[in-house]
């Protein structure tokens, strides 16, 4: 009897540490917040009929006011369920327990290419954040030890998970006693959580200097797909079929940069509408929208995989249009290029460029290199400028519009800080620029 009170004591002890830790280390994250969202819609006597489920391209991409008001007859109410890196399979696990939870009408899921590539290293914090928002014990269980491998159960505990989070211990604190925090309200201005799981982000580009994607994007390869996300993809279609839910595919926007750097990006498309195509279900492809140039510049972006909330608001508002159509068993492919080729061929621009410098050798002076992005075969030209005075902001000439993508840069300009900066337009355009990139370079750098 007594080892028994000191099994039930040293237990209740441990799932006290287990609480005060996790709330000293865990970060104030979006599901915090989504979570009491969710109490006030229970709160309500409501329940979501539209549930969305994927990754960043998901919560950065869909507004669920802009759903609840426009699609169809309007009056729905909208939960935008999307998650940093979550894969088809936590999505599935994800769905299933949302659908025990509310009797949803819709349900939209993000197809993102790469997520359908293996990898070497799943994100063990992006599985877990999904165990985290499981609500049933029987979910969760399942959840874990289908999707982690036994190495990384202790990440259950919070405690195990935010260990490295301790030097954050105290602003952790601070920010869960706020006022806001408390009341559900994410009061930080660039980035921040808006309703329902939609994040809102501020634009920070201008049309044109977005630049290239910041690394290689993941190159789409038949050889390098992951069968068993498909087969996931298939549970959640079932899934669907059995709640007698409707099953709407979409992928969400990208750059125009990483298009053009997916070299087969235009399998992807296809392997995705064969799919939909062998079952029936919608499948959409926003980055395909016509006129994508127009619809969603660089000023709409928030980087080179995800739209800000701005863009959001008109991506929401555009797929509710073409989602209404839909549903009125109009012809919706009018909204939608045939091919990215034909894509390309429409814009028939310079979409972005970059460029980096580099020493020369026994020399003070460097040379920049510029590269751009533009349909195969097309030809681009550039400009180079520097800014010698970065108080006086006057521009200087280095090289006129050629097809030499290097230009040399005399060394003297390097003595103090500069701003360099490239145009590039296709060859024979009559445009200023079609894209830019431009940047500071430090004195000795």
């Amino acid at each position: 009897m007594r080892s028994f009170k000191k099994i039930i004591l040293m237990a209740a002890a441990l799932i006290i540490a287990e609480a005060f830790f996790s709330f000293c280390l865990e970060p104030v994250t979006y599901t915090y917040y989504l979570d009491r969202d969710l109490e006030k819609i229970k709160s309500s006597g409501k329940e979501p009929d539209i549930v969305l489920v994927g990754d960043s391209r998901i919560y950065r991409t869909f507004v669920p006011e802009i759903l609840d008001e426009r699609l169809g007859e309007g009056g729905h109410l909208t939960v935008n369920t999307g998650t940093g890196s979550q894969t088809i399979q936590s999505s599935y696990f994800y769905l299933k327990d949302l659908l025990e939870r509310y009797s949803a009408e819709y349900v939209v899921v993000e197809l993102s290419y790469d997520c359908f590539l293996k990898k070497e290293q799943a994100s063990a914090l992006g599985n877990w954040m999904i165990f985290d928002r499981i609500r049933s014990p029987e979910n969760k269980i399942s959840y874990m030890v289908q999707s982690m491998k036994p190495s990384e159960w202790p990440y259950a505990l919070k405690s195990y998970r935010y260990r490295s989070y301790f030097p954050d211990i105290f602003s952790n604190i601070r920010m869960k006693l706020n006022a806001d925090t408390r009341a559900g309200v994410d009061v930080r201005e660039d980035e921040h959580y808006a309703d329902r799981g939609f994040v809102w982000t501020k634009a920070i580009y201008e049309d044109g200097g977005m630049g290239l994607p910041p690394s290689e994007p993941v190159q789409w390869n038949d050889d390098k797909i992951d069968p068993t996300s498909f087969e996931w993809l298939d549970k959640i279609r079932e899934l669907c079929s059995r709640e007698n839910v409707q099953l709407i595919l979409v992928t969400g926007p990208v750059s125009l940069a990483t298009i053009y750097a997916v070299e087969n990006y235009e399998d992807s498309y296809e392997c995705f509408a064969d799919y939909a195509e062998q079952y029936g279900l919608p499948y959409f492809e926003l980055n395909l929208l016509k006129g994508r140039r127009q619809l969603l510049p660089d000023s709409l972006m928030r980087d080179s995989g995800h739209v800000c909330g701005t863009g959001a608001e008109v991506v929401s508002g555009i797929f509710c249009d073409i989602l209404n159509a839909w549903l009125k068993g109009e012809d919706t492919s009018e909204w939608f290029y045939r091919s990215v080729a034909e894509m390309k061929r429409d814009i028939g621009e310079v979409v972005a460029c970059d460029f980096h410098t580099e020493a020369i050798e026994n020399s003070s002076d460097r040379i920049m290199i510029a590269q751009s992005a533009q349909e195969e075969g097309q030809e681009a030209e550039y400009e180079f400028w520097i800014c010698p005075d970065l108080e006086d902001g006057k521009w200087v000439l280095l090289q006129a519009y050629s097809n030499q993508s290097t230009c040399l840069i005399p060394g003297e300009y390097f003595l103090k800080d500069v701003s360099l900066r490239v145009n590039a337009r296709l060859s024979g355009s009559e445009k200023l620029w079609e894209a830019y990139m431009e940047r500071v370079r430090e004195a000795g750098a």
